[in-house]
C-alpha cells in the first residue's frame, strides 16, 4: 500500500499555530511529513513532531545555532526501496554538492 508524504520547508514561524491549518492537517493526516528547514524555533519543531505520525526535519539557512546544533544537515532516507534525500540549500551560497548526500 503506498503511503503519502507530506513536504513542507520555510515556515518562519514563531509557533506550531501560526502555520498556515492546511499545512497543519496535511502533516497530521500524512503518513509520513518531512520538514526541509527553516523552521525557526523550537516550538514549531516540537508541533511539528507532536503532529507527525512520523516526522524528519532538517535544518535550514535561518535556523538559529541552537536549532542547527540539535537537527541535522541532511537526511537520507528509504521509503519502499525508494532513497530520498532530505536537505535545505540556501540560494546565494555555493551550489550544494549532492555527494553530501
Amino acid at each position: 500500500m503506498p503511503i503519502k508524504i507530506a513536504v513542507i520547508s520555510d515556515t518562519h514561524c514563531y509557533e506550531w499555530d501560526e502555520v498556515h491549518p492546511d499545512m497543519r492537517t496535511l502533516v497530521a493526516e500524512c503518513d509520513m511529513a518531512i520538514h526541509c528547514g527553516d523552521i525557526v524555533r523550537l516550538p514549531v519543531v516540537e508541533g511539528f513532531l507532536k503532529s507527525a505520525k512520523k516526522g524528519l526535519i532538517v535544518h535550514g539557512n535561518s535556523d538559529p545555532v541552537d536549532l542547527r546544533e540539535s537537527l541535522p544537515y541532511t537526511q537520507v532516507i528509504e521509503v519502499e526501496k525508494i532513497k530520498i534525500g532530505i536537505t535545505h540549500p540556501a540560494w546565494g551560497g555555493p551550489e550544494f554538492p549532492p555527494s553530501e548526500l
